[in-house]
């Protein structure tokens, strides 16, 4: 049994892969951000249970979730690319339902990424 992570696996290869973890997040968003771009500044505050957030802020930050989610279809690729033989993923089953979540999501919802332009 060797473990090791997708990134230092890279290149190797393995008759059986498991993946766990599937359901951790891919992107956390903090309370307060700050996005500055030329001389736009993008911002996101929680006020109580409320965020708060101007345009500026929601297109950079879609864009930078695009890339995020595109980055993490390709070390998955990586990292099913590496069996040999079988290729097993485990996530819980409390995971959400946002493709921007977690490796699960990306693996469930793969088809949808198909024509994806990485």
């Amino acid at each position: 049994v060797t473990c090791t992570t997708v990134h230092k696996a890279k290149g190797l290869e393995y008759s059986h892969v498991i993946l766990p973890f599937c359901e951790f997040e891919l992107e956390n968003v903090s309370s307060n951000e700050l996005i500055v771009k030329g001389k736009d500044i993008g911002i996101q505050m929680k006020v109580g249970d409320t965020f708060l957030v101007n345009n500026i802020f929601k297109n950079e930050k879609n864009e930078e979730l695009k890339y995020k989610v595109q980055e993490e279809i390709r070390i998955l690729y990586v990292a099913m690319t590496r069996a040999k033989e079988t290729f097993t993923w485990l996530k819980s089953t409390e995971c959400k339902d946002d493709i921007n979540k977690s490796w699960g999501i990306l693996l469930e919802e793969g088809e949808r990424y198909e024509n994806c332009n990485l």
